[in-house]
């Protein structure tokens, strides 16, 4: 009997922890969802199409996808993956509807979810870069994109830090992500010239990342570490913060 306490305590221990976080939305209604954004997609990238989404003019498209935005979490990085390139067509088709979405809240909507955490999905981590090249198109989505998250140095591009640093994204990160990822971000410092600094700082805080991980710690402003250079060469830092977990998860 006391075993069966102790599993009882246990488990309803297990679903309070639970009760804080997020409720995802069904998982048919998630895939209801996929279908109708990738068909508002393909509706807006077709050949000839000149004109602008029926739902943008009306404000009902940009409330659905504000409401994704502030709710990622429980929508899943799929859905938010496709919330965010159906913007992302939007912007590119008509460079002008900008101040809509603006005032609908879209952009500040999808900065504040990529800062919050992108979700550890290769279509949620893929699509932030080309949306950023999106919101840039037009100088106060620039704006938007560099003083994202405060004070921080990086600005929105700090999203990117954790994807290189934490085991949570050992996963999504392999296979053709990677080559995926790294083409979007060389795209958007292409095209975004103005964005290079922080995207310096961006790798720089990354590189700072993964020497802790490895054991070296940062030494002066010239980047040199302590420790032994040859040690931490010798070692993967993404496998001694989580290798061997992600390893057993496969």
């Amino acid at each position: 009997m006391e075993l069966k306490d102790d599993k009882g305590k246990a488990a309803a221990g297990s679903a309070a922890g639970r009760s804080d976080a997020p409720k995802a939305v069904p998982y048919e209604n998630r895939l209801l969802i996929k279908a109708l954004l990738r068909a508002i997609a393909l509706a807006q990238s077709a050949p000839g199409n000149t004109s602008r989404i029926q739902g943008l003019e009306s404000g009902t498209l940009a409330a659905c996808l504000y409401v994704i935005y502030k709710r990622a979490k429980e929508f899943g990085g799929g859905v938010f993956s496709l919330a965010a390139s159906v913007m992302r067509l939007i912007i590119h088709h008509d460079p002008t509807c900008f101040p809509q979405l603006e005032a609908a809240g879209l952009p500040a909507a999808f900065l504040e979810a990529i800062q919050e955490g992108v979700a550890p999905c290769a279509d949620a981590v893929c699509c932030v870069p080309n949306t950023l090249t999106a919101l840039c198109l037009n100088t106060q989505g620039l704006e938007r994109v560099r003083t994202a998250g405060g004070v921080g140095p990086c600005g929105a591009l700090s999203c990117f830090v954790p994807m290189f640093t934490t085991k949570a994204y050992i996963r999504p990160l392999k296979g053709e992500t990677p080559a995926v990822l790294g083409t979007g971000l060389d795209e958007l410092m292409r095209h975004v010239p103005s964005l290079r600094p922080i995207g310096m700082e961006m790798a720089v805080q990354i590189l700072k990342a993964l020497c802790a991980l490895g054991g070296a710690t940062p030494k002066g402003d010239d980047g040199a570490t302590s420790g032994d250079a040859d040690d931490s060469d010798s070692s993967d830092p993404m496998d001694t913060e989580g290798g061997a977990a992600a390893t057993g998860a496969d």
